[in-house]
């Protein structure tokens, strides 16, 4: 794959909090670096990038594009709406109910392990919108 010539670098923050993810935004800001895109760890991260960005009037994607982790139910509502990579809830918890109830209904103790492929959910905060799914009716 070829390269974007981009330096990636690392932004450390202290710790998964929103209030940690825009302190860590703030201090880079404060360094003068060019940053074009985040990549959060987590979804409250990017919600904590976000107002520093907005305290600092950068805007949202057409500076910086940000993509978060793990599509939290709020994710859709930020403004703009963030673009995601993880596991849906709703699927999440379906799996772990199924595994709940095959361990407790199974007499010999089972090693269940199970793996689930991640999805990305496009939104505005990198310059995307989510394709609408449409249904036809007969």
């Amino acid at each position: 794959m070829k390269g974007t010539g981009n330096v990636v670098e690392m932004i450390i923050s202290e710790d998964l909090s929103e209030q940690a993810g825009c302190e860590a935004i703030l201090r880079t800001l404060d360094q003068n670096l060019a940053i074009n895109g985040l990549y959060c760890v987590s979804d409250s991260l990017a919600l904590g990038a976000y107002h520093a960005l907005n305290t600092r009037k950068r805007a949202i994607p057409r500076q910086i594009a940000i993509i978060g982790v793990g599509d939290s139910e709020s994710s859709p509502y930020y403004a703009p709406p963030l673009t995601c990579v993880g596991v849906p809830h709703a699927l999440l918890h379906e799996t772990a109910a199924k595994q709940l109830m095959t361990h407790l209904n199974t007499r010999n103790r089972i090693n269940l392990k199970t793996s689930l492929d991640p999805v990305v959910i496009l939104r505005e905060s990198t310059g995307t919108i989510q394709a609408q799914q449409t249904s036809t009716h007969h």
